[in-house]
């Protein structure tokens, strides 16, 4: 249940923060095209996701790491394996592929360009990402 909040507070915190920059920048987008943007650019997470998952690369992950009675022992070695390093090159390019929708879809919802539009859209992600901790803080000391 803990994760389903995290990610509403983090969808809708970014989304409401970025419709804020942009409207602080002279943007004239509406809050609801922002949470579209924000919500279309997290699908490639859910493809990286599945390439981490336990079915295709969790067990080797997981096998990096074995737990003794008093200790947790990494081997680095368990990872080199071509399926590990190609998943992860594919999980890399999905992040860009996200933050790079994210910024497309801001750019669009608020009409801005240029400096104006990076400068916004890094403040925001910043601030939403500050606010969001700590309403989740929040929600963890309260649970």
């Amino acid at each position: 249940m803990l994760a389903i909040a995290e990610s509403l507070i983090a969808w809708l915190s970014l989304g409401f923060l970025l419709s804020a920059a942009a409207k602080l920048s002279g943007g004239n987008g509406g809050t609801g095209a922002h949470l579209a943007a924000v919500g279309l650019s997290r699908f490639p997470y859910i493809l990286a996701a599945i390439i981490l998952s336990r079915r295709l690369l969790g067990k080797a992950i997981l096998s990096a790491f074995v737990v003794g009675r008093e200790e947790i022992v990494m081997r680095p070695q368990n990872l080199l394996t071509p399926a590990v390093i190609i998943g992860g090159f594919a999980v890399f390019g999905l992040v860009i592929w996200a933050v790079v929708a994210l910024y497309l879809g801001y750019s669009e919802a608020s009409r801005l360009r240029g400096g104006k539009a990076a400068a916004s859209f890094v403040i925001g992600i910043v601030l939403a990402e500050v606010i969001s901790k700590l309403i989740l803080w929040l929600v963890r000391i309260a649970a």
